[in-house]
Parts: structure tokens; sequence; C-alpha cells
């Protein structure tokens, strides 16, 4: 990226199941590009879908959808947010974040925009549509114990496992259009994951985040 303000906003979409890191890694990724002198804003998917259950759903806080979730606030983040793709169209959040993402770098010069919650294989195909580089975090030992955390009932787990916004990020369709895949199951591997992700938007890497 050059000094020059970008005409178009720049996009980078972090990809994979629950627990993998995604959050993390946005917010690890938006410090050192911040720490760059680019203005970086993280965003997600799931932003619309959260408004969406506490405007539907009244017994369900604010906490159990912006903080730990519960078995009913997961549920309803998942039930709602497939309704609302039904409904509204596959690409209805994708056209809620793009609207977002307009008016924050037009309003607020933002300059990068990170996606926090890359899952679904039509979402994916939109952002490359787009040029958006896309990263696939895959943390396997996180993501079961994350599933464990959620549920505890081998049953409702298994169903929360099988869901479509987990098991998308299997196909191989999903992942041929990834720009990168990086591994994100060791407690160590942050800053070696936050490197092989910044090698791979093509920003250079200062020598010391190769340590």
């Amino acid at each position: 990226m050059t000094d020059a303000e970008p005409s178009e906003p720049v996009i980078v979409a972090m990809a994979g199941k629950m627990g993998t890191g995604k959050n993390f890694m946005a917010s690890f990724l938006q410090a050192y590009l911040e720490g760059m002198g680019l203005r970086v804003m993280v965003l997600a998917f799931g932003n619309g879908v959260k408004s969406a259950v506490l405007r539907e759903y009244p017994d369900i806080t604010f906490d159990q959808v912006y903080g730990p979730k519960t078995t009913a606030s997961r549920r309803a983040l998942q039930e709602l947010g497939m309704d609302y793709r039904c409904k509204f169209g596959p690409d209805v959040w994708f056209r809620d974040l793009m609207a977002t993402v307009r008016y924050h770098f037009e309003a607020h010069n933002a300059q990068v925009f990170i996606i926090a919650d890359l899952r679904f294989l039509d979402e994916a195909k939109l952002l490359h549509e787009r040029g958006v580089r896309m990263i696939l975090l895959e943390a396997p030992r996180r993501n079961a114990a994350r599933l464990l955390k959620e549920c505890s009932i081998p049953e409702m787990r298994a169903q929360l496992a099988s869901h479509a916004s987990e098991m998308q990020c299997e196909l191989p369709e999903f992942r041929q259009l990834m720009d990168a895949v990086v591994p994100n199951d060791d407690d160590a591997a942050g800053p070696e994951s936050l490197a092989k992700i910044v090698t791979s938007l093509g920003f250079e890497l200062n020598e010391t985040d190769r340590k």
C-alpha cells in the first residue's frame, strides 16, 4: 500500500470456524497496520445479525449477544441469520456490511477494513469478486474446545458443529478462494500467524515481527 489515499476501501477477511482466533487475529492485524499509520476498522457480518436478534428476541440481552454467548443466544444468532438469508437473499448480510464499509470509508476516512467472521461460501464468492483478500485460520483443537465451552450436551454440540456456518469453511471451493491458509492452533502461534497474514497481504514485514 502506498502513502496516497486509496480511491476504494481496502478489505481483508478472516475466515474460520468458531474458536479459531478470527477476532484475536483481526485485532492483532489491526494493531499492526495502525502501527504503519493506516486507519483501520474491524467489522463483522455478525454485527447486523446481532442487532436483529436484540430487536426480535426481547429475552436475550446485549451481553448474551456481544459477550459470552448462551446456548439460547447462539441458537438465535444462527437461526435468525439463516432466516434473513432465506427471506432477503443470501447476500443480505453482505449488502449490510458493504454499506457500513462505504459509510465509514467516505464519512470517517477509514482506509482498511478487517472482516472478522467470514464463514459462508456465497459471501466468500462475493468478497472475492470485489478483490477482498481472504485468510482462512485453522485451529481444530481450539475449535473443539470452543464447542465444548459453548455447549456441554453432546447432541446439541454436534448440532452446533454441523451448522452451515461451521461446515462451509471445509468446502474445497471455499478453500480455493482463500489467499492464505494459516494454522493457528498453537498458543504461541500469534506472531507467526500474523507474519504469514501480513506477508500474504503484500505488506512489508518488520524484522522484529518475524520473531
